[in-house]
């Protein structure tokens, strides 16, 4: 690409001095328009050379510089400028035990934020708790029971505070509860 540049200049060069038409009618065998005192004589000539020597030479250590400067950047590249690279999330299932052994609870979590489907037992082995998170916040319907395995209450959450209408049972009674932003029996 470079040796291309170069010649495209040298040629431009040539056609903007004395000696580009002087080249251009030799070449085609014509014969060369005398110019009076513009035609190019044998100092003209040298000066013109030198000149154009000169030139070549500017554009060579331009290019040289050029390349240089752009091996100096590459080296020099700070982390902003290189590729992010995500690393691949954590995906874990987590268990809890009671001291007994039995199950406590189990959760998947995603770079240690609890995310999905959580169950919950008792240390009898009876199911406690039943629900999703997010972002380590109930959200959805989720279900509770007690020890004996009876189901106690049910409703929504919404991150992480209760919502809606949710089903109590005490003592075997059965009531509606409504939360919205402030709980209301």
């Amino acid at each position: 690409m470079q040796a291309r540049s170069l010649g495209v200049l040298v040629l431009a060069l040539l056609a903007a001095s004395g000696w580009g038409l002087y080249w251009r009618e030799a070449r085609a065998g014509n014969e060369v328009p005398d110019r009076g005192a513009a035609s190019p004589t044998n100092s003209t000539r040298n000066e013109q050379d030198s000149r154009l020597e000169e030139l070549e030479r500017r554009v060579q250590e331009q290019a040289a510089e050029l390349a240089r400067w752009q091996a100096e950047r590459e080296q020099a590249r700070t982390p902003a400028e290189e590729p992010v690279r995500l690393a691949e999330p954590v995906v874990k299932l987590e268990f809890q035990h009671h001291e007994n052994g039995a199950p406590k609870s189990r959760v998947k979590t995603i770079d240690g934020v609890a995310m999905g489907q959580w169950e919950a037992w008792h240390a009898n082995g009876q199911k406690s708790e039943l629900g999703t998170l997010l972002e380590g916040k109930r959200t959805g319907r989720w279900q509770f029971w007690n020890p004996q395995g009876e189901l106690t209450a049910t409703g929504r959450y919404l991150d992480g505070e209760r919502i809606g209408t949710w089903t109590v049972i005490e003592n075997g009674v059965m009531q509606d509860m409504r939360y919205d932003a402030d709980p209301v029996r």
